[in-house]
């Protein structure tokens, strides 16, 4: 798995500006996505994320309500995006170095999804458990042409 097409993406949702926290929270739930992006005039403009609508319940200094404050006020702006055609690895990489916890993925020019620090981490855990797989396949294929070796006469 080198490249970024090849991970399989859940629909996405979309959010208005003018949509609330506690609306956007309620489709982050839905759709299993931690952020989501925000859309106006088919640009992206920004991502609201669970740790920001964490945020805003931490910070209760407000008297609104989630359901009063909406995603315009709390999304992170510029949003980072990444064409689905990219390398994982090289795209993992940025991310950590650049503390990126998010990336929209882009297939010409469409959104198709959204790359997580986590999603990098599911990647990563079935890397290492197809190549504990093959490393004990190999070691069975090995293992029996030894077996055969010395179980073998010499002549």
């Amino acid at each position: 798995m080198s490249k970024l097409d090849s991970l399989p993406l859940p629909r996405i949702a979309l959010l208005d500006p003018n949509t609330t926290m506690a609306r956007a929270y309620l489709l982050m739930l839905q759709h299993k996505s931690p952020n989501l992006p925000v859309q106006s005039f088919d640009a992206i403009v920004g991502i609201v994320s669970e740790r920001d609508i964490e945020t805003l319940i931490r910070l209760r200094e407000s008297s609104h309500t989630p359901g009063e404050l909406i995603v315009a006020n709390f999304m992170k702006s510029p949003v980072k995006s990444v064409d689905m055609h990219a390398d994982l690895g090289t795209v993992a990489s940025h991310m950590l170095s650049e503390n990126i916890n998010a990336l929209i993925l882009l297939r010409d020019g469409d959104i198709v999804g959204a790359l997580t620090k986590d999603d990098l981490l599911h990647v990563l855990v079935e890397v290492i458990k197809d190549d504990r797989r093959t490393l004990l396949e190999s070691l069975k294929i090995v293992n029996h042409a030894y077996t055969q070796r010395i179980q073998t006469p010499l002549s």
